[in-house]
């Protein structure tokens, strides 16, 4: 891997200019900061502090939606089996497509702008041009990338809650996608949204539609964390996939969820909540607002 930083388009096309041998070409879909080092340097190896991070980022200018191909495995055992090193094959391309746009459709309906659309070579991606702080976006995003996932992956397509991330790196349109030898390209240019309406926006699908009933004052209860040991706690692991607040399974009977409190967070990270699921079933989440939350209060909850 090689990498460099350049304040210009010309910058990097005179830097990548006359490379030799088969690359993957990226970008840092959002800015970096200003203070950022090694900003037109020649091209180097790829070390520790060369290529960009989180803390490296001024502000969020895109919200990035990846749709690719969802590969069997584990908890998908009918998808394609197409190793994960393979290209998408041709025939699922129409399919990932129609649901990228599924998901343009229902954004168009909630007020959004229309999205530059582009090929990545082996999927679709929906990138929504805007101005968001730090501070509103790493509050709403992970929840609204939580909310998208359980409503656009399904069958053969898998929605990416991955690029979140703000030191995301996209695609650089126009180059060869090498896995697969497709060539990546733009096939429409979005509009820019205003920030503070986007967020509003953010807010109502990743809250108001993601939870079941309006936030509430949760109250401390003398139980134990634990169901009594003859229920079963596959109803609230149901109900946590049914309001789209289900993320992964770490173990067996150990996943991931979001939280029905992730309004009060600071932040929010995927593996911030934890639902155990089995013989004496049981809740927790990281955070100190959420201290008193236990599984009885959750189930009364869903």
């Amino acid at each position: 891997t090689i990498t460099g930083l350049y304040d210009s388009i010309d910058a990097m096309r005179d830097a990548v200019t006359g490379l030799k041998g088969d690359y993957n070409f990226y970008y840092t879909i959002n800015p970096v900061k200003n203070g950022k080092s090694l900003i037109n340097t020649p091209l180097h190896s790829a070390g520790k502090g060369s290529t960009t991070s989180d803390a490296d980022i001024d502000y969020r200018s895109s919200v990035f939606f990846d749709f690719d191909l969802q590969r069997k495995d584990k908890q998908h055992p009918d998808c394609p089996d197409v190793a994960a090193g393979e290209p998408t094959p041709d025939e699922y391309l129409p399919e990932i497509y129609k649901e990228a746009m599924s998901l343009r459709d229902y954004l168009d309906a909630e007020g959004w702008s229309k999205p530059s659309i582009a090929f990545s070579g082996n999927g679709y991606h929906l990138v929504y041009h805007t101005k968001l702080s730090l501070t509103d976006s790493e509050k709403y995003l992970p929840a609204l990338y939580t909310r998208l996932n359980a409503a656009h992956s399904k069958d053969n397509v898998n929605f990416d809650t991955s690029v979140k991330n703000l030191s995301r790196i996209g695609r650089l349109y126009g180059t060869v996608n090498q896995k697969g030898g497709r060539r990546s390209k733009v096939l429409s240019v979005g509009d820019w949204m205003d920030g503070e309406t986007m967020i509003t926006s953010i807010k109502k699908i990743a809250q108001a539609q993601l939870l079941k009933k309006k936030p509430v004052a949760w109250v401390s209860t003398p139980e134990t964390n634990h169901l009594n040991k003859w229920v079963d706690g596959t109803e609230i692991l149901n109900s946590f996939r049914q309001l789209g607040l289900y993320l992964k399974e770490v173990e067996s009977g150990k996943h991931w969820v979001t939280c029905p409190n992730a309004h009060a967070h600071s932040s929010t990270g995927d593996t911030d909540t934890v639902l155990w699921v089995g013989a004496r079933s049981s809740f927790h989440c990281s955070h100190d607002h959420c201290e008193q939350i236990n599984i009885t209060n959750v189930k009364e909850y869903l």
